[in-house]
């Protein structure tokens, strides 16, 4: 089993506050960016086992566990004196309403800073007045060209075929009937 204390270098009664500022500084002193070849692997496992010494350790549950597995006395730590259920419950309750109106400052904050934005009036009444003021506002703009004289003789082509093939639908027998009841609309 590792050494927890030993690979952080501090004493098994050590506060949790000594335990992270002596993390900080190991991390910071075997950064791995400072080495090169063959000694920035050394380092890496090295932050490995103080990572994995700094998990177990920062953690009372999982302290307490290894210190009674290495054989530790738990009364080498001073313990928090115990509570009732009642005033750790309000406890509780306090610090999450502490937390929940440091929130919503924050958000209020937030919500100040940022710009405010449009609603949408897509779809609205006044959503389709804005388009037509805007389409209507550019209609004076818009310019018409010239029809080209290939366009307007193939729309005039086109209204002489439809005319006839009516006039040839209207004399034949079996389509005379429809004809005269679409065209009436008898």
């Amino acid at each position: 089993m590792k050494d927890y204390y030993g690979i952080l270098g501090i004493e098994q009664n050590a506060s949790s506050k000594e335990i992270e500022r002596t993390y900080a500084t190991l991390i910071e002193k075997y950064h791995p960016g400072n080495f090169s070849g063959e000694a920035k692997k050394i380092v890496e496992d090295r932050i490995e086992d103080i990572k994995e010494a700094y998990s177990v350790l920062s953690d009372d549950f999982l302290r307490n566990q290894y210190d009674k597995e290495i054989g530790i006395v738990s009364s080498v730590r001073p313990k928090a004196p115990s509570k009732n259920k009642n005033s750790q419950t309000r406890e509780i309750n306090s610090n999450r309403r502490n937390l929940q109106s440091k929130a919503k400052e924050a958000n209020t904050e937030y919500e100040e800073e940022r710009p405010k934005k449009e609603k949408s009036t897509l779809g609205t009444i006044k959503g389709v007045k804005n388009v037509a003021e805007v389409v209507f506002s550019n209609l004076p703009k818009i310019r018409f060209r010239k029809p080209e004289k290939k366009g307007v003789l193939a729309l005039l082509a086109a209204i002489a075929i439809i005319l006839v093939l009516g006039l040839i639908l209207w004399f034949i027998p079996f389509t005379n009937g429809f004809m005269r009841s679409f065209l009436l609309m008898n």
